[in-house]
């Protein structure tokens, strides 16, 4: 077993088209700031070997143009059709920090944008975050290893994180609510982007600052206070407002009629 923090790791490229040498036309899988690698090349006879399509494949079980399983005497490692050696110094300790038995068991420190699925003793594969079967969909950034599904840090542009980091939501105001991680919305916002509230639930104070700030009512039952989180100035439905001797106005409820 060999570890490493990736310190020669470089980016990794991928060139599609139809010559000896390249990757077949839509199977480059872009990684992000990682760049980009071959899921499978152009030519049958060759096989993604370190980044790059090849006819010498080794000990790695390779055909049609893609790698099935990876030596696993060494510190080479499967990643979407193509073996990898993590004691390279370049993919492949971009990739993967610690390889062993043709499996990668814990991603390079760099490539949040991956994971190990499984655990770090029996690691089954290595994958995006938003891989369709395995990751999650729209998810940029996330856990590793992860046993099943991993959770989702960071999503794509125009989605957010739910509260449980197990999907990434569209942000928009009917899916405001539903979280809560830094970078979305906060407790009582109602509306939304991705940083910043405009709106605020019933109950809480909107500050007059841009962006706004939520406040919770100090009394019960109000809806809005434009001035002040102490000072209530509209009632939730269902109640009506009573001044106090403080000036305040607290909600009581509306009495209800008797029967006829």
């Amino acid at each position: 077993m060999v570890k490493g923090g990736g310190k020669n790791a470089r980016a990794l490229s991928c060139t599609e088209g139809d010559a000896s040498g390249n990757c077949k036309a839509g199977s480059c899988l872009d990684l992000g700031t990682l760049g980009k690698v071959c899921k499978e090349c152009a030519t049958t006879t060759e096989a993604s070997i370190d980044g790059t399509c090849s006819s010498t494949v080794g000990s790695n079980t390779c055909s049609n143009g893609v790698c099935t399983a990876c030596d696993t005497s060494g510190t080479k490692f499967l990643f979407y059709g193509g073996c990898y050696n993590q004691a390279s110094g370049g993919e492949g300790a971009a990739l993967c920090q610690t390889a062993s038995n043709g499996k990668c068991s814990e991603r390079a420190d760099t490539a949040t944008g991956i994971f190990v699925k499984g655990s770090d003793s029996n690691p089954s594969g290595l994958y995006t975050c938003d891989d369709k079967t395995n990751g999650v969909p729209n998810c940029k950034t996330c856990t590793s290893p992860a046993a099943d599904k991993p959770r989702c840090n960071a999503c794509r542009t125009g989605f957010l994180p739910d509260q449980d980091k197990s999907e990434c939501i569209q942000s928009s105001l009917q899916h405001c609510l539903l979280v809560t991680d830094a970078d979305t919305c906060e407790d009582g916002c109602k509306t939304c982007d991705s940083s910043d509230c405009s709106e605020c639930l019933e109950g809480h104070h909107s500050s007059s600052s841009s962006p706004v700030v939520c406040t919770k009512c100090v009394l019960p039952n109000c809806g809005s206070r434009p001035d002040s989180k102490d000072v209530c100035t509209t009632c939730l439905n269902g109640f009506q407002g009573l001044w106090m001797r403080s000036g305040w106005l607290m909600g009581a409820r509306r009495p209800q009629r008797a029967p006829r």
